[in-house]
């Protein structure tokens, strides 16, 4: 199987950067530590308040699915949609060039 690339932008809605950047914290560290994580970081854009930027490679489709159905990226999610954290979500799917 081939790797996944994907980045993900996550923008924070007015005032709720602070909180968003703790939870996206703890769900790179969780999110490090499954099997099928080649890569999980996380950054904030420079120019654009509150939008934080993850990138992400996995092992395969399967261990994305897995990741995606884990109990700590189903609490970001919940916990931000819920509480009207963030005003964004986009999913980017990459393929390397070189």
């Amino acid at each position: 199987m081939s790797n996944v690339y994907l980045i993900a932008e996550i923008q924070a809605a007015a005032g709720q950067a602070e909180n968003v950047s703790a939870l996206l914290q703890d769900l790179v560290a969780a999110s490090q530590a499954e099997t099928g994580c080649i890569t999980y970081e996380l950054y904030q854009d420079t120019t654009t308040e509150g939008l934080f930027v993850v990138r992400e490679i996995w092992q395969s489709t399967d261990a994305l699915a897995e990741h995606e159905q884990s109990v700590h990226f189903q609490n970001f999610v919940t916990t931000t949609q819920d509480n009207q954290l963030t005003t964004s979500l986009l999913v980017r799917p990459l393929t390397p060039v070189v």
